[in-house]
């Protein structure tokens, strides 16, 4: 799926508010950990305008990120994570966004 400008997704198949199972202690850049934590709505518009108030806050200033717990991994440090903003687009996400459809002129 090809990656859109201004919109939630940049590069495969990732969107704000999406949630994963993440393998290692630290979430990536542009992910946070589902912990139930208040984010600031300025700070975050994007993810408020997924989210909402279903997690807790107050909706003009704070909302929350969900509390998912830490998974049963059997020792395994893994983590559920949202993604909570867009990283930088990808090579294949720059390409798909210079791919303009042109309309093609009729044969005679």
């Amino acid at each position: 799926m090809p990656a859109t400008a201004g919109a939630a997704q940049v590069g495969g198949d990732e969107y704000i508010g999406m949630v994963k199972l993440l393998t290692g202690t630290t979430p990536p850049v542009g992910w946070s950990r589902c912990d139930g934590r208040m984010l600031p709505v300025a700070e975050h518009p994007a993810l408020f305008a997924v989210l909402g108030t279903a997690h807790g806050g107050d909706g003009t200033h704070l909302f929350s990120l969900p509390n998912l717990g830490e998974p049963a991994t059997g020792g395994v440090l893994m983590q559920f994570a949202i993604k909570t903003a867009n990283g930088p687009a990808t090579t294949t996400a720059l390409a798909e966004l210079r791919l303009v459809r042109r309309p093609r002129a009729k044969r005679a």
